[in-house]
């Protein structure tokens, strides 16, 4: 009964910032999936595949893999991120008053 307990409190622990990462995830994805489905559509797809796959953990209570991988997809999608912001500040150097409007960071 103990053990149960311990458990349960280890579980409950892990899950807030299994939570949190989860969301912040989703607010990065979203604040560039546009550009990033246009420029850039294979990673993407992968990006919401291990999204995907972190989602699938969390509704398992597998809240330790989440709070495990979720640095490195937020890592994975910022690096994207500031990657076609250089590359779309480079381009529009040309055109003045584009912006791609990345304003999510973590």
């Amino acid at each position: 009964m103990c053990s149960v307990a311990i458990l349960f409190v280890a579980c409950a622990n892990q899950m807030e910032p299994a939570k949190n990462a989860l969301d912040n995830i989703n607010t990065t994805l979203n604040s560039v999936s546009r550009m990033r489905k246009k420029y850039v559509p294979d990673e993407f797809a992968e990006a919401q595949t291990k999204v995907a796959a972190l989602s699938a953990s969390f509704e398992k209570k597998d809240y330790a893999a989440v709070v495990a991988g979720a640095p490195a997809v937020l890592t994975r999608l910022h690096r994207a991120a500031a990657a076609l912001e250089t590359e779309f500040d480079l381009t529009t150097t040309a055109a003045p008053g584009l912006s791609l409007g990345l304003t999510v960071w973590a």
